[in-house]
């Protein structure tokens, strides 16, 4: 047992950085092999060696087969160090090019380790070719070392490097213990010089490819991981290529012709017509292209979530940007995305309304029942309504009621955890939510069908009031210089009674990158210039999105011109929360709540019904098992939709993943296929509906998704080794 803990008994190597990449240095008592052409620093790496071995007590042997070691080591008295006082004491001693010719090297080297009894031994200058004198002794020679348990370094001149990194005719790599080569090479009119470990026996180390630098004070160190090339080992080393995915239109041509001159050895591709869940599955690919991307806030928080992104708190200003929305891109305390945009949604008005009639804006939502009825009384136009907001089916649906709950001092889950969507408060405010349609009157009715767009085309048409939705109408208005567009303004939504103030859900794009990203370096040289200042402002006097994060463009004269909107920014979205980040698991109980919320507002559940349905399906995501976000969405996405046509295609689009990867990330954690698991929710939900007499065989196809009444029987029995109508009976 004595002996096995001193051959693990690391030692330091005596180059800045080495230790760190063999994860505490070499193992005492073993052999490396130091391999690269001349001048590329191997002998440099030979003498730190040898110096950290004198400064830590250890005698020293050091064996040159190229010139007299007295006159090598006149080059390193750049390492603070009595090289003559070291040989005088007998420290270090030295065998010359002389002694090797007289004698075989096998023998002397045993004559000089019974003499010496070194701690560390160096081999300078061997030539790995076959048909050397030299490299045919050494096997013997390395018996020998092993046999004293002399911690090695063997510097060796390669040739042909693109066999086996010059290694190729050589036996010697598969007698040493460990392996590091040295590159030098020629990229953009620059010598480079690079190094890896490509061996190293009992124990782990880094494999990255790292720059070899010389110090102030002489010494070579490691560098950092070399990502801005590609194929550096190769014989033709050449540039790092990125994907970017972004929005910026014809401005990226620009952006990355600006950067490709500050850096020629980064090729940019624009990875365009990617759809989302495209866009997704890259990110999560090992070693992915995909270096800089956009995201919504929402999805950023899902992929931190997977320790799918790369932290990014120390790659910029924080100062310049609104603090909500770095908040909105913070998971567990640490930022994964860097904020582009923000927007909530917010009251949109009609101003030219409100001041004809001597109106201020409401700021509660009695006020604008009220003022709503009061113009449509008024202006007597059947086609006018006084308000939409999105209800329709979708997860914008579940932000929405969220808003409603919030403006009435009413939460989802409150702050101790509990389970509070079937509270008094959230009641009223969903109550709210219907009456606004079917009581009041100022929505109408079929507006439970209505999408985005459709709202927004009202609205310009002149036939709503006010609208509750995001702020990129105006942005439209005034991109298509609309009469319009002086007529609309905006203002913070309303509240109710039980609440202090409208509150928004914040969301908006963030630049990320892929924790997996081939070259990272090169991702975050680019990441820095688009997300520059300089750069997004170019991009809003361009264009851009309301609103812009950094709030130096609240202010900014000439943004403003453009964009005089901009102004109520502050005013916007200091009122947004990011469900989110308040909520666990809330991409999942979004999915389970917009389709109960929407039957409700349709007629076809009651208020206290859909609640507590809600209650309960957060009850059972509380207690299910934990896989990963991807899946956990795809099971609750199955069992919000299991009655209807589902294709892969359909569920890869809504956890934002390309088919393949998904079905086999969720075999890899489930152990079952996707449609296994369809099958399975099919037949739970049939085994329910079959308790009710009611409702015969074929209807219980039917609400499952089997339309084929045979087929359903089939799988049925299966599943439950019983007929639909045996388990009915028993």
């Amino acid at each position: 047992m004595a002996k096995q803990k001193n051959e693990l008994k690391r030692i330091k190597t005596g180059v800045p950085g080495l230790d760190e990449m063999l994860e505490g240095g070499f193992i005492q008592g073993s052999v490396f092999l130091v391999s690269g052409r001349t001048g590329s620093g191997k002998t440099s790496a030979a003498i730190q060696f040898i110096r950290e071995g004198l400064e830590s007590g250890e005698k020293c042997l050091f064996i040159s087969l190229l010139e007299n070691p007295i006159r090598t080591l006149q080059f390193y008295s750049n390492l603070n160090i009595n090289w003559d006082i070291r040989i005088k004491n007998k420290d270090l001693v030295l065998i010359t090019p002389a002694h090797l010719k007289k004698n075989k090297i096998k023998s002397l080297l045993q004559k000089y380790l019974k003499a010496v009894k070194p701690g560390r031994l160096v081999i300078d200058g061997l030539s790995l070719d076959a048909d050397s004198r030299v490299e045919k002794e050494f096997s013997g020679v390395l018996e020998l070392i092993k046999q004293y348990n002399v911690s090695t370094v063997i510097t060796a001149e390669v040739f042909e490097e693109e066999k086996y990194f010059g290694l190729g005719t050589s036996k010697l790599p598969s007698l040493v213990d460990g392996i590091v080569v040295i590159k030098q090479v020629e990229v953009a009119s620059e010598i480079l010089k690079v190094l890896v470990i490509i061996k190293a026996k009992g124990i782990s180390y880094d494999t990255k490819i790292r720059e070899l630098k010389m110090s102030k004070d002489g010494k070579i160190e490691i560098g950092e991981v070399m990502e801005g090339y590609k194929d550096v080992l190769g014989s033709n080393p050449a540039v790092s290529e990125i994907g970017l995915h972004i929005s910026y239109g014809k401005l990226e041509d620009e952006f990355i012709e600006t950067f490709n001159k500050k850096n020629p050895n980064v090729v940019i591709h624009k990875t365009e017509e990617f759809n989302k869940q495209d866009k997704i599955s890259l990110i999560a690919q090992k070693n992915t292209t995909l270096g800089v991307c956009t995201l919504f806030y929402s999805q950023m928080q899902k992929l931190a979530s997977e320790g799918l992104l790369f932290g990014l708190d120390e790659q910029f200003d924080k100062e310049v940007f609104y603090e909500k929305t770095l908040n909105a891109c913070t998971f567990e305390n640490k930022i994964y995305g860097i904020p582009d945009d923000a927007y909530t949604r917010c009251l949109v008005y009609r101003k030219d309304l409100l001041e004809k009639y001597g109106l201020a804006v409401p700021d509660t939502w009695e006020k604008l029942i009220e003022y709503s009825k009061h113009i449509m009384k008024e202006e007597n136009d059947p086609e006018l309504s006084g308000l939409l907001y999105f209800c329709g089916e979708g997860m914008d649906l579940t932000g929405g009621f969220l808003e409603f709950l919030w403006s009435n001092g009413a939460e989802l889950i409150d702050k101790s955890g509990n389970i509070a969507v079937s509270s008094d408060k959230a009641k009223e405010a969903f109550r709210l939510m219907h009456d606004l349609i079917y009581k009041h009157k100022i929505m109408p009715e079929g507006v439970t069908s209505y999408y985005g767009n459709q709202m927004q085309r009202d609205f310009e048409k002149g036939k709503v009031i006010f609208m509750k939705n995001q702020p990129f109408i105006l942005r439209d208005l005034y991109n298509r210089n609309s009469p319009l567009k002086n007529k609309v303004g905006l203002a913070p939504l309303p509240r109710m009674n039980g609440g202090e103030k409208g509150y928004g859900v914040i969301d908006g794009s963030c630049f990320v990158v892929p924790k997996n990203t081939k070259y990272l370096k090169s991702a975050l040289a680019f990441l820095k210039y688009i997300s520059d200042i300089k750069t997004a402002r170019k991009v809003e006097l361009a264009g851009g999105c309301p609103f812009p994060v950094r709030t130096a463009f609240w202010k900014d004269r000439e943004i403003l011109e453009q964009k005089p909107y901009y102004i109520e920014a502050l005013n916007i979205l200091k009122n947004g929360r990011s469900p989110c980040n308040e909520i666990n698991n809330y991409d999942l109980i979004s999915i389970m709540a917009y389709k109960k919320i929407a039957a409700a507002l349709k007629k076809e559940k009651t208020i206290e019904e859909t609640l507590s349905s809600l209650a309960n399906d957060i009850k059972r995501l509380k207690r299910h098992k934990i896989y990963s976000k991807f899946v956990e969405t795809v099971v609750v996405f199955i069992e919000a939709n299991y009655e209807k046509k589902i294709t892969l295609e359909d569920i890869a689009f809504a956890v934002r993943l390309s088919p393949d990867y998904l079905a086999k990330i969720f075999k890899f954690e489930t152990n079952m296929t996707i449609f296994d698991y369809v099958i399975k929710i099919r037949i739970e939900k049939a085994k329910e509906l079959l308790k009710n007499v009611k409702l015969n065989v074929s209807e219980v196809a039917n609400m499952v998704g089997y339309p084929d009444i045979s087929y359903f029987c089939q799988l049925f029995k299966k599943q439950t080794k019983l007929t639909p109508t045996e388990f009915r009976l028993k």
